[in-house]
């Protein structure tokens, strides 16, 4: 199934493309509110290779995380203390990874934004999913056929 394949990794890199948009327009409004004296969020990105390399600091956990999970992004806000990232795996790893988090649909979210954040992913073709570890939650957005994945995190209010 190449040309599915190639399909799949083309609509994922669709969605990276219009993340990168996305985030570029909040660099430059992180830059407008700095300039007009609003102060810096305190933000750290991180970039892993592998999942061996990757450090599980509570923003990704790693216990959902395929063994073949690479390119790994978290960007991490300490001010609001929210999340957000993407990561892929091998595709093989797909029933692995499902069986640890749950369709979204069944989950009572505590973010009032998730159902335009779901809406706007699901319009790009990835499938919603979630998990909870108690403290936080976590929405992943993902392309199974690519096993690629974006997350937002947020803690439970």
């Amino acid at each position: 199934h190449p040309r599915q394949h190639a399909r799949a990794v083309a609509g994922a890199a669709g969605v990276v493309m219009r993340r990168a948009i996305v985030n570029l327009a909040g660099c430059v409004m992180m830059a407008l509110l700095s300039a007009t004296g609003c102060e810096r969020l305190d933000v750290v990105t991180k970039r892993y290779d592998t999942l061996a390399e990757f450090e599980d600091r509570g923003w990704l956990p790693k216990e959902i995380l395929p063994p073949s999970t690479r390119n790994i992004l978290t960007v991490n806000n300490l001010d609001i203390n929210v999340s957000r990232g993407r990561f892929e795996f091998d595709p093989n790893d797909v029933p692995m990874f499902l069986a640890k988090v749950e369709a979204a649909p069944q989950m009572r979210p505590t973010n009032p934004g998730w159902s335009d954040a779901t809406e706007e992913f699901r319009e790009a073709g990835l499938s919603a999913w979630h998990y909870s570890d108690g403290g936080s939650d976590w929405a992943l957005f993902c392309n199974l056929d690519a096993a690629y994945c974006e997350y937002r995190m947020w803690p439970h209010t």
